[in-house]
């Protein structure tokens, strides 16, 4: 087996933004779960909440790890800023744990004539567990509410119906699965190699 050297670390995770933070909330035993807001659902939870098992269409249990406070900074990368703003959490936290880890090692400077060669012989490989996201599903359902208008209208013998609006976002987050990595490539000046590995659970031992 070839050996690995760790040489830069970072997090992003409930109430832990540094490795140092999340230790010590290993090490004291705490539970950083929360409820569901609506800033996390898209919409007031109750609208979807049962608390019982198996009601159709609902949801039994809201508490769950959410990232809450983090304000992600898209000055310095170079990728434009207004692209950055745009994409959903999945790049951003990605990019900026990806940052960290790099100022970590100390292979990361932040003027472009200092930067070390060596990340231009730097890969990226991301673990993905790619289920759709807040502004991915802004992108997509509206198109599947478009492709149901057409049937629904012969239905119901009514040619004013309609639902749902335009696709709104920025078209990037379509590409949930493989994107972020590039993204990552691109925003901090990598080599040609980004590969996202999605083996659901086990993403993260695979890559």
């Amino acid at each position: 087996m070839d050996k690995i050297a760790i040489i830069g670390t970072a997090c992003l995770f409930p109430d832990a933004d540094t490795p140092k933070a999340y230790w010590e909330n290993l090490v004291a035993n705490k539970d950083s779960r929360i409820s569901a807001s609506k800033e996390q659902m898209g919409r007031d939870p109750n609208d979807y909440f049962s608390p019982i098992k198996g009601t159709k269409d609902k949801y039994y249990c809201t508490i769950g790890g959410y990232i809450n406070g983090f304000q992600f900074n898209s000055e310095g990368y170079s990728l434009k800023p207004k692209q950055l703003d745009g994409l959903d959490n999945t790049f951003q936290w990605a990019l900026h744990v990806a940052r960290e880890a790099l100022i970590d090692s100390g292979y990361y400077v932040s003027s472009k004539q200092e930067q070390n060669n060596t990340l231009h012989r730097c890969g990226v490989i991301l673990a993905n567990l790619s289920f759709p996201t807040k502004k991915s599903n802004q992108l997509f359902t509206p198109l599947y509410h478009q492709a149901l208008s057409t049937p629904l209208k012969d239905l119901l013998q009514n040619e004013q119906f309609s639902m749902g609006d335009e696709p709104s976002g920025d078209y990037e987050n379509a590409s949930v699965a493989g994107q972020p990595a590039a993204i990552i490539n691109q925003a901090l000046d990598l080599g040609d190699i980004s590969l996202v590995l999605d083996a659901a659970c086990a993403s993260s031992l695979y890559s």
